[in-house]
């Protein structure tokens, strides 16, 4: 009875110490009910329709009034002492901004070299690159007078059409384009002609030094801001002739518009007082 007793006292205290032992390891559940969120669904990107097109890229323009402009050589010297180019002759410049290029024609040859423009200053990278053709020697001299000036260029102006580059001592004076100038001769005398600015202007008279008359070498010019005397030759006559005349030429170069008047006299150096023998005089506009 006691055995009996005290198993059943036994599995009793077991059985509390289990239910006690479940109670403590129980984890209690939280009840909170959370509310969702409501997230508004995100906009797909559509793809652009817009284009690029030619309208809407800036066209290339040029840096300066010197860019992207074929230039032809009208005259080149010392200032009040040009020279024209050569009837022969199609000297050229192009500078081309985009590339930073200057290339041309030299008269007979092809050349071209690199430049910049800095601060106001043109400068070219020397020596310029040139083909080797041969060609008359008159040509081939001009060429290399040429050659030689615009490789000392530093600065230049654009103005009425005309670029002027300044080379030192020497100035080379280009148009836009290629201009034939004006011949006149005796029968144009008190008239009046018409010039573009930076054509070149050609007068030939009869002369005959063996008489002892000559026309004035340095011509009277009314306004040498619109034209300047170029050069003066004198040309023998063709045949050997005793007695034979001659010509005088002069090539004088149009700078920019206005007026103004070409005169000369021939006469005998050694009788200043006595009246001219002929005389010339031209009104000049340049347009």
């Amino acid at each position: 009875m006691n055995i009996t007793r005290y198993i059943k006292g036994l599995t009793f205290s077991l059985l509390i110490m289990v239910v006690a032992l479940a109670a403590a390891c129980a984890v209690p559940q939280n009840t909170t009910t959370r509310t969702p969120v409501a997230v508004p669904p995100s906009k797909p990107v559509e793809p652009s329709t817009s284009t690029v097109t030619a309208s809407t890229i800036a066209p290339l323009t040029p840096v300066s009034g010197l860019e992207n402009t074929n230039w032809f050589l009208q005259s080149y010297g010392q200032p009040g002492n040009l020279r024209p180019v050569l009837p022969d002759a199609s000297i050229t410049a192009l500078f081309d901004s985009k590339n930073g290029q200057l290339g041309g024609s030299s008269g007979v040859n092809r050349y071209s070299g690199g430049y910049e423009l800095k601060n106001g200053k043109l400068l070219l990278a020397t020596p310029l690159a040139s083909t080797m053709m041969a060609g008359p020697q008159p040509l081939m001299d001009q060429e290399q007078e040429y050659l030689t000036a615009i490789q000392a260029v530093e600065s230049y102006q654009v103005k009425d059409g005309i670029l002027q580059l300044n080379c030192g001592k020497q100035i080379l004076v280009f148009t836009k384009e290629l201009s034939k100038g004006l011949s006149v001769d005796i029968t144009s005398s008190g008239q009046e002609v018409s010039l573009a600015a930076g054509e070149t202007l050609t007068v030939t008279l009869e002369s005959n030094a063996t008489t002892g008359y000559s026309w004035n070498e340095n011509a009277s010019i009314g306004d040498k801001t619109v034209i300047q005397q170029a050069d003066h030759k004198y040309q023998p006559p063709a045949a050997a002739i005793p007695g034979a005349g001659g010509k005088e030429v002069w090539h004088f170069q149009s700078l920019k518009t206005g007026t103004s008047k070409i005169s000369m006299e021939y006469r005998r150096p050694f009788e200043p007082n006595a009246a001219p023998a002929k005389t010339f005089t031209l009104a000049v506009i340049v347009n």
